[in-house]
């Protein structure tokens, strides 16, 4: 059996780690979705410019580019927030249950295994949500491409 109180410090992180993956994924969200959509029109410009080979051309596809490096930038900003906050959170939890842990030791209430044991859970517990922020951009970027394919399989032409 391991300490409820030790466990619990853990566990009360769990909200706040989902509410700063929540909130990163909806301010990336546009972004992403912004980008995939300024990439396809910038696609779809750039192939009529071939055909043309005007300066018209080349001035907005240089305003399109910016635009879709905007987003992109702006997108990759707030995903590759998300593994210094996890790794912030996860150190606040584990100091907490380092200082708790000690002071229950120290208070002869638990034993050293028990405090290990918690010290291990929380990292098994931790792990896959500091994957998950790491990779948050790679799925934004899926979930955004996704979307754009779904719409190109999706569309009627008019005859």
């Amino acid at each position: 059996m391991t300490d409820f109180r030790l466990g619990l410090v853990y566990l009360l992180i769990f909200p706040i780690y989902a509410i700063c993956l929540y909130v990163c994924h909806i301010k990336s969200k546009t972004n992403f979705n912004g980008h995939q959509n300024h990439m396809g029109r910038m696609m779809g410009y750039f192939e009529r410019g071939l055909a043309n080979r005007d300066s018209s051309h080349v001035k907005g596809f240089k305003k399109i580019n910016q635009t879709v490096n905007g987003y992109y930038i702006k997108s990759r900003n707030i995903a590759k927030v998300m593994v210094p906050i996890t790794t912030f959170l996860t150190n606040i939890s584990n100091i907490t249950v380092y200082i708790a842990g000690i002071y229950l030791l120290v208070g002869h209430e638990i034993q050293l295994g028990t405090l290990l044991a918690i010290i291990m859970y929380g990292e098994l517990l931790t792990k896959p949500i500091k994957d998950l922020s790491s990779s948050m951009a790679s799925i934004e970027t899926s979930f955004s491409s996704i979307k754009r394919i779904f719409a190109i399989i999706d569309y009627k032409k008019d005859e």
